[in-house]
């Protein structure tokens, strides 16, 4: 069984996506990241209502300080948009058209592995050097790290679902 494709960046997003869900279900609700999160939101809003207050308390700087509130403001939706601003700029910048991700890919499954051929390297990965699977309703995501996988589109083996499917379902999750 062979199949070849070549991903794109929207393949690369999505991943972005299932990683981030992924850290969701791992991290608890009372992680030291979620204490962060909301420390962050809870000094934000007690600056905006400190400015409030100050703007009652002195009516003669309500210029000024409305200034200030807008510059909040600004802040918070600055902080809004920075995470994803951020991955939008990582797949523009540094997922190389020639680069292994966006190349085009040869896979061909067997009873023991899986077989990459690309542009820039051949990769053979047994069945059992799987972490965990995961798909979507575009790829399949053969996880070889909690952060790193091997992206096959579901569209490539469709020839040959059945099969590979049945190879999946032998993988154990334990990422």
């Amino acid at each position: 069984m062979q199949s070849s494709f070549t991903l794109t960046r929207e393949d690369f997003a999505r991943f972005q996506k299932l990683v981030a869900k992924r850290f969701k279900r791992k991290v608890s609700l009372f992680s030291a990241l979620f204490f962060v999160q909301v420390s962050c939101w809870l000094f934000v809003g007690m600056a905006g209502a400190s400015l409030f207050k100050l703007m009652e308390q002195y009516p003669e700087l309500s210029g000024s300080l409305k200034m200030v509130s807008v510059f909040l403001a600004l802040a918070l939706v600055a902080m809004l948009i920075a995470a994803p601003t951020q991955q939008a700029l990582l797949r523009k910048h540094m997922l190389l058209s020639n680069g292994a991700f966006l190349s085009k890919q040869t896979i061909r499954v067997s009873e023991n592995a899986l077989l990459i051929e690309a542009e820039r390297g051949r990769s053979e990965l047994a069945w059992s050097s799987f972490l965990g699977v995961e798909q979507d309703n575009q790829n399949y995501y053969l996880l070889v790290d909690a952060m790193q996988a091997v992206i096959v589109p579901k569209a490539s083996v469709a020839a040959f679902r059945t099969d590979f499917e049945s190879r999946l379902s032998l993988i154990k999750n334990s990422v």
